[in-house]
């Protein structure tokens, strides 16, 4: 932990008795809220669903590149209608990495990915449901594509964003 930071873990040692010292507090931090949310059944689900996605559309450099294309022609086209703008550091482009349990804000990073490519991925999942390669991978896109577009996983995806947004505010502060 930083210097600055021992004062914040006295008092949460001194204030809470059945606290522990952990070197990292905001790796564990980290771990606790993924292994908690992973038990919760919406949220096992939703990273279930994550899971498959990935699957599906990161499955080969094809398709990673198909995301790319797509993400590329979104972005071309808001930019022509003035729904977004240039400059540095905007409109970079974005992959879908796998989160891991052990890295910091691998979910959190993933859930606003995903929320920022969603209609890049759907195209993509479109796409490899009209022209599979064999017919599992038909199947795949279509429980993939049909569960991307239901209430649920989309509200999924952004409450567990700002579950995720805070816990990563904390551990950029612990």
């Amino acid at each position: 932990m930083k210097g600055d930071s021992n004062g914040l873990k006295t008092l949460i040692m001194n204030e809470t008795k059945s606290a522990y010292y952990i070197h990292c507090f905001a790796h564990q931090l980290q771990l606790t809220l993924v292994a908690v949310s992973k038990k919760n059944v919406d949220c096992g689900w939703l990273f279930e669903l994550l899971s498959a996605m990935l699957n599906v559309v990161g499955g080969s450099c094809k398709r990673q590149e198909m995301l790319n294309e797509s993400q590329t022609q979104l972005v071309a086209k808001e930019f022509e209608d003035g729904e977004i703008e240039s400059g540095k550091g905007l409109n970079q482009q974005l992959g879908l990495g796998r989160p891991s349990d052990t890295r910091w804000g691998s979910h959190y990073k993933l859930l606003l990915n995903v929320i920022v490519l969603h209609p890049a991925i759907c195209e993509v999942i479109d796409m490899i449901f009209e022209n599979p390669p064999n017919s599992d991978d038909r199947a795949k896109a279509d429980r993939v594509g049909a569960a991307l577009v239901s209430f649920d996983f989309i509200f999924m995806v952004h409450l567990m964003k700002k579950i995720f947004g805070v816990a990563n505010q904390l551990n950029i502060a612990l």
